[in-house]
């Protein structure tokens, strides 16, 4: 991943060990040991907070949010095992999803802000990035969902996928949004 700050990578080696690559200086991050015999299902790397956090996820129910320094600074729980994790553009909530359930966390707290469960199974979920009105949401059903931020009520749908919806992302100035 390249950065302000140079080139990143996270990444697990031999002896299941979670490493942190800037530019040329390799670090374990502490508490990096999977011990979980499961297929990783997902591990999303987000760096925000001038670059010292990093988000990522295996399917254990858990987002490990670490701090570059070596330690992890929160775990935030879920439900089900982390579909997707987005840091939102401004850098003021970590969105989640994990079986229906799309989740607004505090990104420098790290409570739950808002909590909305959808009518299917979800994938993936992106915060509009200029007024944080709106977010979209994709998965099972085919169809790239919009919903209302604060009521979780659905304002619109792009139906015609050919299959599930794996990731979604708003454009960085909010007026249109991709998926695959």
């Amino acid at each position: 991943m390249d950065t302000k700050l140079g080139t990143r990578h996270l990444t697990k080696d031999m002896q299941d060990l979670v490493l942190c690559m800037v530019n040329d200086t390799v670090g374990t991050l502490a508490g990096g040991r999977y011990s979980n015999k499961d297929v990783v299902a997902a591990v999303i790397l987000a760096f925000y907070d001038i670059e010292k956090r990093a988000n990522w996820s295996a399917y254990d129910d858990y987002c490990r949010l670490w701090d570059v320094s070596d330690k992890i600074v929160q775990l935030l729980e879920t439900k089900s095992p982390i579909t997707s994790i987005e840091v939102s553009q401004d850098g003021r909530y970590i969105i989640t999803t994990d079986g229906s359930t799309v989740r607004f966390w505090d990104a420098n707290h790290f409570g739950l802000v808002k909590s909305h469960n959808m009518p299917f199974n979800v994938e993936s979920a992106s915060l509009e990035p200029k007024l944080s009105n709106n977010f979209i949401a994709g998965g099972e059903d085919m169809w790239i969902h919009m919903f209302d931020f604060h009521t979780g009520e659905e304002i619109g749908c792009n139906e015609g996928h050919h299959g599930p919806v794996h990731c979604v992302r708003f454009s960085p100035g909010g007026e249109s949004y991709a998926w695959i």
